[in-house]
């Protein structure tokens, strides 16, 4: 799973699964009956570069559903990573502990949804994570429209919502300097250095897309790519549907 990103993203459980067929432009689309054991495997392709682009499998699995969220088992085929369980809310959402407050940090999914509709997820963190601190999130989802996508699971009927967002961040920087400059600077030196520390502004931007099959009750396909603040991709995620089984009292599928 991935911070804003996101490896999860759709779905709860208070209304009865429509079949695909049934939805229309003008259909909203209401929250899927969840149940244990749906299980969902991905192929997913991770591209940091020409030499750093990784593909795995990862299965996705309900392993309980209580009042208010749900336990995710997330198993990384073919890669020395561990099997993790995510406690995510029912419609997917996410959350994390932030600078000891509970804060969404992902919701890709706002159920009842329709073409036209859009919400926005805005969280901050001034803890250090990733090297980074006063860390601010601002993302903004809007369902565009139905439209046909094919991946090795089968040609699906989706709903399609696009995901833009910015990040900014202060990232602690340390530098070394001569003794003479540390002098001029009425700094200390050591062994004829000193360190010096900076703070460099850092501002990110994202754009992603779901597709969203009712049947499936999550996304077939989903693609999440950053950049930097020149606007260059400095990375890609992709996930695309391999295979999706209904837990025991769940419905087929189609």
């Amino acid at each position: 799973m991935t911070e804003h990103k996101t490896a999860f993203a759709t779905t709860a459980a208070c209304a009865l699964l429509t079949p695909m067929l049934g939805y229309t432009q003008a259909t909203a689309v209401v929250a899927p009956v969840l149940e244990v054991g749906d299980n969902w495997v991905f192929e997913r392709t991770i591209d940091r570069g020409p030499d750093h682009v990784a593909h795995r499998r990862v299965d996705l699995r309900i392993n309980r559903i209580d009042e208010n969220a749900m336990l995710v088992r997330a198993n990384p085929r073919g890669t020395s990573a561990i099997d993790h369980d995510y406690r995510v809310g029912l419609d997917w959402t996410q959350s994390r502990v932030l600078d000891g407050q509970l804060a969404v940090t992902g919701r890709p999914f706002k159920f009842p949804m329709a073409p036209g509709d859009s919400w926005t997820v805005e969280f901050q963190q001034a803890e250090s994570h990733n090297g980074q601190t006063n860390t601010h999130w601002n993302v903004l989802y809007q369902v565009v429209g139905w439209t046909d996508v094919t991946t090795p699971a089968g040609t699906f009927h989706a709903l399609e919502i696009k995901e833009t967002g910015s990040t900014e961040a202060e990232k602690t920087i340390a530098q070394q300097v001569s003794s003479t400059t540390a002098a001029r600077h009425r700094r200390p030196a050591a062994r004829g250095q000193a360190k010096h520390t900076l703070r460099q502004a850092i501002k990110n931007t994202v754009y992603g897309e779901f597709y969203y099959v009712p049947s499936i009750k999550y996304y077939v396909k989903y693609f999440q790519e950053q950049y930097d603040a020149d606007n260059v991709r400095t990375g890609r995620e992709e996930d695309v549907l391999l295979s999706f089984k209904p837990g025991a009292a769940s419905p087929p599928h189609g």
